[in-house]
């Protein structure tokens, strides 16, 4: 969709436009950076808030630390008092150590056994017993609750976990959370202990301990509120919580607190590991998107360090960035406010005069530039140039009319002067009169082209007419073709020859005979062979390719029937009429003019046709020769099938008497098949047919050996195979073949004679006729007679 705008719309639209891109990329980068900025700055204010509550921690469990140590380093010194005072001075320390630090719940310390003697101390309001075992500690746990001190040695505040890590490490330790139920106390009460080395000379003496109230280190964090908005809430070494606002969640694990946070931030997994973290994240009580701050809380020389963490809303931290952006928004809308105000006076100014121009253009675009009037300002400025430029392009306009309006009427020789080097359409103009001159040129040319392709197209099909008239009489066929040759391409001589086999297959010469000749519109009688390969017409006909001359020599003979006194033709072409390779003519043409190439396109063209006409011709001439023939044959033939006849009719009376001397010679060969073992076999030695008694003697039946090779019956190892297969070649060779050999059947030895008859059958194939014949007993009697005769002997 186009859109129309006038001068004034368009620099509102474009300058105003820019403005407005401009403004907005510039709001969008200062929105970026005070993004950047009010995002560094938030990180850096909460680090700076979260790293002074963390100091203000460090100093508060510091003070705790502090003293304890100053017990410790007491208790480290007990040796120097009077051994009957120890245990008094080391109560009393405890318990004024107690009333000096009421934030202290217990007190409570442990000494190695081999540092002090357990039967020196006594203990009041006690009834602890105490085991002497190697390296057993023993502890004052005296606590404080409701004003009163007592010692004993159940301490529900001394883990003796914390205590075999303090003394492997003898290093200061923070415990995590943990609640007592005190027997003076309603509810459990949740604590964490500071743990201190007590140590003399490096060497580990116990361990002085004491107990805290988590809510006193919950009163002074959980109603502090960074930013206003914020939340304060400490965080043990395992991730329990020391201090929040909401007191429900002490002693609660931060996972559980905050799930989804943990899931997304490994608080928990950070805190144990001593690392600083900052994130964002929704709050889980109030689900604002809050950023929040992680730094570890730890005590000089002490393991497990717990963190402390601040949360705040990114809107309060964010708000004043917020801020600075909507009022550079609100100045941004004033500075466009008046820049608009300022383009539309300055549009205005320029687009009145332009009006005038405006409207001379319009008719310049309609046409109408007769109607355009000379335009004229008092004021020489951009606008008064554009009037004179604006009435030179009329005056420029109507020459180009004139000049079109020339061409348009046709012609082409009209003159037109260019106004400048780069006056563009005046170049375009002549350039077009160029043009139009080629193109009347290429029409010209395409038209003699047209003319010659459709002189070819119409000469083709006018002799598609032709060349079917007459196809059955040589003589007229090549005389009415050569005389519309001559006529259609206005030669004045011409011939065609053609070969001497077409009419007799027989001829052994290659020779073509002279069928037709004119000359000057008249036939010529003339009688000539040409030789394949003699003379320029054997030439082109070897060759196979047409033949044009433009001089003629002089001893080239041409036709000229008592016309002497013509002028010589001196262009000769000869073409060859050919089809598939095979030369069946050609002609000789002599024209008084250049045959031009289209000419010689379309008698090649011809040449083709008429080649398939002739060899139809050839076939027809041979075809009548094979009728004639046939018709001969046909008569012999029906002598022939008269004798077929009656030998057919004395043949059915033969077969008659042989398919019943067939039916009884079967009958009598089943009788004897049921006697006499006989077989039938193909040349290959396979079993066609078996008489059962045959099949019986050799030890088999005939569903057995039927299709099998005759071998498997009178072989029983590799050399009586190799004597079967020797005997067989040279039997089936001499058509005859005896045998005599013994054959081992049930376990009973027989002697057989088979006789051998390759018998050859009329259309089938030979079969081999096998007669067995049993002569066990005469074999048992010859050998009975040799032992006779033997014994005679």
């Amino acid at each position: 969709m186009n859109l129309k705008l006038r001068l004034n719309g368009k620099m509102l639209l474009f300058v105003l436009g820019t403005t407005l891109l401009v403004s907005v990329l510039a709001l969008g980068y200062i929105s970026l950076e005070l993004k950047k900025f009010s995002a560094t700055y938030a990180e850096q204010k909460m680090n700076a808030q979260t790293e002074e509550l963390a100091q203000s921690l460090t100093k508060e469990l510091q003070n705790y630390y502090q003293a304890a140590k100053v017990l410790a380093s007491a208790f480290a010194q007990y040796n120097f008092l009077p051994e009957d005072r120890q245990n008094d001075v080391l109560n009393q320390m405890l318990s004024e150590f107690l009333n000096q630090n009421p934030a202290i719940s217990a007190v409570y310390t442990k000494l190695e056994i081999n540092t002090a003697q357990p039967d020196e101390l006594q203990f009041t309001d006690s009834t602890a017993s105490i085991q002497q075992e190697p390296f057993l500690a023993f502890e004052f746990a005296p606590y404080l609750w409701d004003n009163k001190t007592e010692v004993v040695l159940d301490n529900p505040f001394f883990s003796e976990n914390i205590y075999e890590q303090v003394k492997n490490t003898r290093k200061k330790m923070l415990s995590e959370p943990f609640y007592v139920s005190l027997p003076e106390a309603p509810d459990s009460i949740l604590y964490f202990s500071i743990n201190v080395p007590v140590s003399n000379r490096e060497a580990f003496i116990g361990m002085v301990g004491m107990a805290v109230p988590v809510s006193k280190l919950n009163e002074l964090y959980s109603t502090l509120k960074p930013f206003n908005a914020g939340k304060v809430f400490i965080l043990s070494n395992q991730g329990l919580i020391v201090s929040h606002p909401e007191s429900v969640y002490l002693g609660k694990s931060f996972s559980r607190y905050a799930s989804e946070i943990e899931t997304q931030n490994r608080v928990m997994e950070e805190v144990s590991q001593g690392l600083k973290q900052q994130f964002s994240g929704s709050d889980p009580i109030s689900e604002e998107t809050c950023l929040f701050n992680f730094i570890p809380v730890q005590i000089t020389n002490s393991e497990f360090p717990w963190s402390i963490g601040v949360s705040a809303p990114l809107l309060i931290l964010h708000e004043r960035a917020n801020r600075t952006f909507s009022f550079a928004l609100f100045l941004g809308i004033v500075v466009i406010i008046i820049i608009s105000t300022i383009l539309l006076g300055i549009s205005t100014s320029i687009t009145k005069p332009l009006l005038k121009t405006t409207e001379q253009l319009k008719k310049v675009a309609a046409g109408d530039i007769a109607a355009m009037e000379t335009i004229k300002f008092a004021i020489k400025d951009e606008i008064s140039e554009t009037a004179e430029a604006m009435n030179e392009l009329t005056e420029s306009l109507n020459g180009a009319a004139a000049f079109a309006n020339q061409i348009g009427q046709g012609n082409l020789s009209a003159e037109y002067k260019l106004l400048s080097e780069k006056d563009m359409l005046g170049k375009s103009l002549l350039s077009m009169q160029k043009s139009l001159m080629k193109a009347r040129e290429q029409e010209e040319l395409k038209r003699i082209e047209d003319e010659k392709r459709n002189w070819v197209t119409h000469g083709l099909a006018k002799f598609g007419e032709v060349i079917r008239q007459h196809n059955d009489d040589m003589e007229l066929f090549t005389m009415n073709i050569l005389s519309q040759l001559i006529e259609y391409t206005g030669a004045a001589q011409g011939a065609m020859y053609v070969s001497s086999q077409i009419e007799d297959d027989s001829l052994e010469n290659d020779s073509f005979e002279l069928k037709a000749a004119m000359a000057y519109g008249k036939a010529v009688m003339l009688k000539k062979d040409v030789i394949r390969g003699q003379e320029l017409l054997g030439r082109a006909i070897d060759e196979n390719k047409t033949i044009q001359l433009t001089s003629l020599p002089e001893r080239y003979v041409a036709l000229s029937p008592g016309m002497q006194d013509k002028a010589r033709p001196n262009n000769l072409l000869v073409s060859p009429i050919t089809i598939n390779e095979m030369t069946l003519g050609a002609f000789e043409l002599l024209s008084y003019k250049k045959f031009e190439p289209y000419q010689i396109e379309f008698i090649e063209k011809l040449c083709e046709n008429i080649a398939s006409v002739i060899s139809s011709v050839k076939t027809n001439i041979g075809t009548a020769k094979l009728l004639e023939q046939s018709q001969e044959q046909a008569d012999e033939l029906a002598q022939h099938e008269e004798e077929m006849r009656q030998n057919l009719e004395e043949m059915l009376a033969t077969q008659e008497e042989a398919a019943k001397r067939e039916e009884s010679l079967k009958s009598h060969i089943k009788a004897i098949k049921q006697h006499v073992m006989v077989a039938e076999l193909d040349l290959k030695g396979r079993i066609i047919d078996i008489s059962p008694l045959m099949a019986s003697a050799y030890g088999s039946n005939y569903d057995n050996v039927i299709d099998k090779y005759f071998d498997i019956l009178v072989a029983q190892d590799s050399d009586s195979q190799n004597e079967f297969s020797a005997f067989w070649e040279k039997m089936v060779a001499e058509g005859y073949g005896q045998r005599f050999h013994k054959i081992l059947s049930r376990n009973k030895e027989q002697w057989i004679q088979e006789s051998y008859l390759v018998i050859q059958r009329d259309r089938m194939q030979a079969i081999v006729l096998v007669v067995c014949v049993d002569r066990s007993k005469e074999k048992e009697l010859h050998q009975l007679v040799e032992q006779e005769l033997e014994r005679l002997k």
